[in-house]
């Protein structure tokens, strides 16, 4: 994942 909109599909983990 990536502290990116991107994760936002995948999995809100380094979401932030």
């Amino acid at each position: 994942n990536f502290p990116l909109d991107l994760a936002a599909m995948e999995v809100p983990s380094t979401n932030g």
